[in-house]
């Protein structure tokens, strides 16, 4: 992220990592004390398993990636809206007798094929980041379908890349 989409970066990591367990590094809880007479008993039994991801930074960075995208994709379909369907129509008059296309903030087909794409990868690289909460939080391995959502993410950046010019 640039500008002020780092400051928003940072602090999306954080809330991810408070939503973990308050640090960006797991720690334990501290232990309970026992009393004497329930010891033999406590030693018995076995503790409670707790649930600790397996790479706490990562996770942290990849849900703060997820928000990072969707916030994206949010913006780019306000920007779809002023640039796909403003003035009602590609072609339509202007009050000044022009073409709406050439009219300042009008319609661009290019322009806004172009938005549409932009906001079909930022979909793909949730995608792609929802997996990456699987493998980095909850050990599960996603590698194929981040790998195909990724891909289908680069191939849509470059049609977007290409309408545009």
């Amino acid at each position: 992220p640039t500008g002020g989409g780092a400051a928003s970066a940072l602090l999306c990591a954080l809330l991810a990592a408070d939503l973990l367990g308050g640090s960006i590094v797991a720690q334990a809880p501290p232990p309970v004390p026992v009393p004497a007479h329930e010891a033999d008993a406590v030693a018995t039994t076995s503790a409670p398993k707790i649930f600790m991801a397996p790479n706490p930074p990562a996770c942290a960075a990849s849900m703060a990636d997820i928000a990072c995208h969707l916030t994206h994709m949010a913006m780019q379909i306000t920007v779809e809206t002023t640039v796909c369907a403003s003035h009602m129509g590609f072609h339509n008059p202007t009050v000044y007798d022009s073409d709406s296309r050439m009219f300042p903030l009008g319609h661009s087909e290019r322009g806004c094929a172009a938005l549409i794409l932009n906001t079909m990868s930022d979909f793909c690289a949730i995608i792609a980041d929802i997996q990456s909460v699987m493998f980095v939080c909850f050990d599960v391995n996603q590698a194929c379908g981040q790998s195909i959502s990724r891909a289908a993410r680069f191939l849509l950046k470059a049609g977007a890349w290409r309408q545009s010019r």
